[in-house]
């Protein structure tokens, strides 16, 4: 678990180091969408509030695409609350990850759409009742909007789905489906293209 938050720790200052864009937010997500009254599938409820940092890495083919893609790294802390329905039991869970993907961009004026493809790897404190604590995976999709704050600054905010699992390495993983919302900032550098 120290060497996990160590190299979570080194990965942040890398990607506050390079040249880059650099988005940082907080999110919040919940399962209780997928909850039925009559449903014993889901006798839970969670929610859960996160940080973030996000590093682009913009493709050198991208200068004559209508739609850009980048790869994109992601470091996040979690913290959530579940709930386990049966007994009215809580919890507090904290997560840790370190996430990866593929982002296509299409600008449109003042505003930018994208999606975000990625695959997430961490370590979670407490115990979900559908998913043991310990080492854990995640695919994620996200869609979204960029906008301009002023010219040197733009924010963002994205809805996505995402699915939590530990692959199997050990027992209980019937898993989380989690919805979310995030929020956040982008600071681009001297050489980020304007739009």
């Amino acid at each position: 678990m120290r060497n996990f938050y160590l190299i979570f720790i080194l990965s942040l200052f890398n990607m506050v180091q390079a040249q880059n864009d650099i988005y940082v937010g907080v999110s919040y997500g919940t399962s209780d969408i997928f909850r039925k009254d009559d449903a014993s599938h889901y006798n839970y409820k969670n929610t859960e509030f996160g940080v973030f940092v996000i590093k682009d890495f913009a493709w050198k083919s991208n200068a004559d695409k209508s739609i850009k893609k980048h790869w994109f790294l992601q470091p996040k802390l979690n913290y959530g609350q579940f709930t386990f329905l049966v007994d009215d039991h809580e919890q507090d869970i904290y997560r840790a990850s370190l996430g990866g993907g593929i982002k296509f961009e299409k600008e449109l004026r003042k505003l930018a759409l994208h999606a975000r493809f990625g695959l997430n790897a961490g370590y979670q404190s407490g115990y979900y009742q559908r998913l043991e604590k310990g080492v854990y995976f995640a695919e994620k999709l996200n869609l979204g909007l960029r906008f301009n704050l002023n010219p040197r600054m733009k924010s963002f905010i994205d809805i996505g789905a995402m699915h939590i699992s530990n692959a199997n390495f050990y027992p209980l993983n019937r898993g989380l489906e989690v919805f979310f919302i995030e929020l956040g900032i982008q600071i681009p550098n001297k050489k980020t293209e304007k739009f």
